[in-house]
């Protein structure tokens, strides 16, 4: 009797390790790490320039702005908005943006009539970044602007400046890392 008990605690420990083993061996019970990352993706900058028809008639305007990376420059005949969109990883260095009233080689006469002349102006910089997902990098953010701005100059002020010309806007910043 005393063997068959002891035969039975046999078996019943080797039942066990043997289910003890098959659990052991089922499968991991560790789940895969899934990155879930939301970097940059894109930015996207918008630059306006709107300007009173006197500026146009009298001055060439050139405006100078960053494009992933490098400065370019058109000038302007009339008002202007450029929306840029580049890939994070083309993120310039700095952002440029100016606008420079240039003496016109045939500008037309002033009116002998006319005492004062008005200039407006507005310029804008807005410069995003979007993230993978979707969302705003409300890290990343550059604003600048100028909203009707008005210059008044007499006729001799006005003369003055169409021989020189003037820096409407300029606007330079660094990208922090």
């Amino acid at each position: 009797m005393k063997n068959l008990m002891l035969l039975k605690a046999v078996i019943l420990c080797m039942v066990m390790m043997v289910c003890g083993l098959s659990l052991t061996a089922c499968g991991d019970d560790d789940e895969p790490e899934v990155s879930l990352t939301n970097e940059r993706e894109t930015i996207k900058a918008t630059y306006s320039v709107s300007l009173s028809d006197d500026w146009y008639k009298y001055f060439d305007i050139e405006v100078r702005y960053t494009v992933a990376g490098a400065v370019e420059s058109e000038t302007l005949d009339l008002d202007w908005k450029m929306n840029i969109s580049i890939p994070a990883s083309a993120e310039p260095d700095k952002y440029v943006f100016s606008v420079i009233a240039k003496p016109k080689a045939d500008a037309p006469e002033l009116d002998p009539t006319i005492e004062n002349y008005e200039l407006s102006s507005s310029y804008s910089l807005n410069v995003s970044a979007v993230n993978t997902d979707g969302t705003v990098d409300d890290t990343y953010f550059i604003s600048q602007s100028v909203e009707d701005e008005t210059l008044v100059l007499n006729k001799a002020d006005m003369e003055a400046m169409i021989k020189e010309g003037v820096v409407l806007f300029s606007f330079e910043e660094k990208v922090e890392e």
